[in-house]
């Protein structure tokens, strides 16, 4: 599960989410709960408001639904959502709109003031699997493939970082 989609899907389960440094959206209470999951639906966008709030705390409720949606430890859940919102404050410090899939976004103004823009919101049925329900496959279907060697070797562009790295390390000792 995404950060996100956590995001997103905390947000309609509790009617509100806090993001740490950032804000609090909420979800008026009218909004009806889907009435058939397995069916998409859709999120009016005047129904979602967001204030912003640089001092808020994080919130609990969504590290402990990111935790029990991915199996996580709670402190690794905490710091996926802080690296994903410390990626976000970047996007916005450097004038790019933070986007949340499914939520829509924020863009910071020349005065440092947040403004939300919802997106089009339409949910689709989220199943939650875990890495050791993708490992055990029952007899009947096929396991998935392998990836070849090409697929896990590293890409281009760390290879020539490790390559640099290397030689100036070997640089470094010859002139010393």
């Amino acid at each position: 599960m995404k950060i996100d989609q956590a995001i997103v899907l905390c947000l309609l389960k509790n009617k509100q989410v806090t993001l740490k440094g950032i804000g609090k959206f909420t979800i008026d209470e009218n909004f009806p709960e889907n009435p058939d999951p397995e069916k998409p639906f859709t999120i009016p966008p005047d129904a979602i408001t967001f204030v912003q709030d640089t001092k808020a705390p994080e919130d609990d409720e969504l590290v402990n639904f990111l935790a029990q949606n991915t199996k996580k430890m709670k402190s690794l859940a905490s710091s996926d959502i802080d690296s994903y919102l410390t990626l976000g404050k970047e996007f916005l410090n450097i004038g790019n709109p933070f986007t949340i899939q499914n939520l829509g976004s924020l863009e910071k103004s020349g005065s440092g003031q947040l403004h939300f823009t919802p997106g089009r919101l339409v949910l689709r049925p989220v199943t939650l699997t875990t890495k050791a329900e993708v490992e055990e496959t029952p007899s009947g279907e096929e396991a998935p493939e392998p990836k070849s060697p090409v697929d896990r070797l590293p890409s281009i562009a760390v290879n020539q970082k490790l390559i640099l790295i290397i030689f100036l390390v070997f640089l470094g000792l010859v002139i010393a």
